[in-house]
């Protein structure tokens, strides 16, 4: 029992200092109401492209001020890069929106946010002389994000959450 607390013990520790880190670092970054955050992962489009498709880029979010409340007002990729893992199709970003599900609570000089992040992908076929098994064929998908927020006069957390893909250019609807 005793060393399954020794384990315990200082997992936990580990895990509330990097919470408390990152927490830290949201709130110390240069332009605190314009974050940056990387997007890498995987997708699985299933039936909207016949591959996995690996997303990477540097997503910049924008907040405002609306009376005392901080919103998000927009967002923009400073770079993004999308490939197919089977064929190496090319995949681009397009259409970032942050005007979904827009929650604000604000009370005793803080407050908390939630939307929705949303941009669409488009994978437009190979050119000639590189293998591509539909080579007619332009591939969609959108990529949804909830996002959660806390403010105090500027951005303090900042917490993208899973991405969500789905087929339908409306979005990632629950």
């Amino acid at each position: 029992m005793k060393t399954l607390t020794n384990v315990i013990y200082p997992a936990v520790a580990v895990a509330v200092a990097c919470f408390v880190l990152s927490a830290r670092a949201n709130a110390n970054e240069p332009t605190p109401n314009h974050p940056k955050r990387r997007i890498d992962f995987t997708a699985n489009p299933g039936q909207c492209a016949p591959e996995r498709v690996k997303l990477q880029g540097e997503l910049h979010l924008h907040f405002k001020k609306e009376g005392p409340a901080l919103v998000p007002s927009h967002a923009n990729f400073i770079e993004f890069s999308g490939t197919g893992l089977s064929t190496g199709r090319r995949y681009v970003a397009s259409q970032v929106n942050v005007d979904k599900e827009k929650q604000v609570d604000f009370k005793n000089g803080s407050g908390a946010g939630k939307f929705v992040l949303e941009f669409h992908v488009i994978g437009n076929p190979n050119p000639p002389g590189k293998p591509d098994p539909a080579p007619n064929t332009i591939y969609r998908f959108t990529v949804n994000y909830k996002v959660v927020y806390t403010f105090q006069n500027k951005v303090k957390t900042l917490n993208l959450g899973d991405p969500k893909v789905c087929c339908t250019p409306r979005g990632c609807l629950n």
